[in-house]
């Protein structure tokens, strides 16, 4: 941001007004997602991450999110495929905001860590005791993750491998995202699960219980 502030205000010749308004919009936007999830991480700690469920129309929904993943998916070289299988309840109670979060941080995780390979986010959904119980999973044909950090990942300010952007940049993060996931189903009644294997991929995927 600054960078781009100091060329623009000498009127360098290097940056055009459309390049530089571009990129400080760029970086501000990723500014206010790490002090997001700095703030989640905060509350988390404090124990004050709150769920708030409202009802909530699935499949509208769900296609938003993939919409979302399909375009940086693509954006990145890789293909993207949403499946869905059992009975999907028309309307759930859930934290919408929240569920997207954390299926956009899983979904753009396993973006960043697969070159030229297929991301998949499969539902499925089933009634038991008058309860609508939904099953999410993210999966990649990535580089995967090594055993011996399994146990760590869900950790605060634990990053995985390093990757890079489209330009070749390194991304820059904290380290909260998958923290603030594991929090987030917590809260939800859920659990987070991981397998691995490196060079083939990984597989992320929770289970919650709600009201139809």
């Amino acid at each position: 941001i600054l960078g781009f502030s100091r060329m623009l205000h000498r009127n360098s010749i290097r940056l055009s007004l459309q390049e530089g308004t571009a990129g400080i919009e760029k970086s501000a936007l990723r500014l206010l997602s790490l002090i997001d999830e700095l703030l989640d991480e905060s509350r988390a700690a404090a124990g004050k991450l709150a769920i708030s469920p409202v009802p909530t129309l699935l499949l509208p929904w769900l296609d938003e999110v993939c919409e979302s993943a399909q375009v940086f998916c693509e954006a990145q070289g890789n293909r993207f495929i949403c499946e869905r299988s059992g009975k999907l309840p028309q309307a759930v109670s859930i934290d919408s905001d929240r569920l997207r979060q954390i299926l956009e941080n899983l979904l753009s995780n396993a973006n960043r860590h697969t070159s030229r390979g297929e991301i998949s986010l499969q539902c499925s959904a089933w009634s038991e005791n008058e309860m609508a119980v939904l099953n999410f999973a993210v999966s990649d044909t990535g580089e995967g993750i090594a055993p011996d950090q399994l146990h760590s990942i869900f950790e605060p300010f634990v990053r995985g491998k390093e990757a890079k952007d489209g330009d070749g940049r390194r991304r820059s993060g904290f380290g909260l995202g998958l923290s603030i996931c594991r929090e987030l189903i917590h809260q939800m009644g859920g659990k987070i699960l991981v397998s691995s294997t490196l060079k083939k991929g990984s597989r992320f995927s929770f289970t919650l219980r709600c009201r139809q």
